[in-house]
């Protein structure tokens, strides 16, 4: 392979439109939540939302690898990170409290980061919203997803039967 290696910002660039319609759409629906974050010594680091979404794309790793080598003609690794152990992207904020759009990050129940644009807390107690707006106190999975749910489908009815 001669290809010269990427930079971040090549990965960026190249990611929605020449690299992620190519891969089985199995990968390309884990992978589409997934955000580049640094490129150093052909090992190009990928953020995902959580440790769920990590563990499913880490059993596809090889398949992206291998359309990244393709398309930039020389060997890149991959390394999957959540998207807290990510830190800041070499994106336009370098604020690590903020995802690679500008918009502010919290924890999730779990300790995942959740973008909060668009975001409310409808429906949460004060007592269950922390400094800055932070989810606290125990939720379980599902009452989160419900409520995630109902943000972004209002008057959505849940059936059951």
């Amino acid at each position: 392979m001669t290809g010269e290696m990427p930079t971040r910002d090549d990965l960026v660039t190249a990611w929605a439109d020449s690299i992620l319609p190519t891969l089985k759409p199995r990968a390309r629906a884990i992978y589409a939540v997934g955000r580049w974050t640094a490129m150093a010594d052909g090992v190009a680091v990928f953020a995902l939302p959580n440790a769920a979404h990590v563990e499913h794309a880490g059993a596809l790793r090889d398949d992206v690898a291998a359309a990244l080598t393709g398309h930039f003609g020389t060997r890149i690794r991959l390394d999957l990170v959540t998207d807290v152990d990510a830190g800041p992207s070499a994106g336009p904020s370098s604020d690590t409290t903020k995802d690679d759009r500008g918009r502010p990050l919290r924890p999730a129940p779990g300790g995942v980061a959740a973008s909060a644009a668009g975001d409310s807390d409808e429906g949460l107690d004060d007592s269950e919203l922390g400094e800055g707006g932070t989810v606290t106190g125990p939720h379980d999975s599902a009452s989160w997803a419900e409520h995630r749910l109902r943000e972004v489908f209002p008057g959505a009815e849940e059936v059951t039967g």
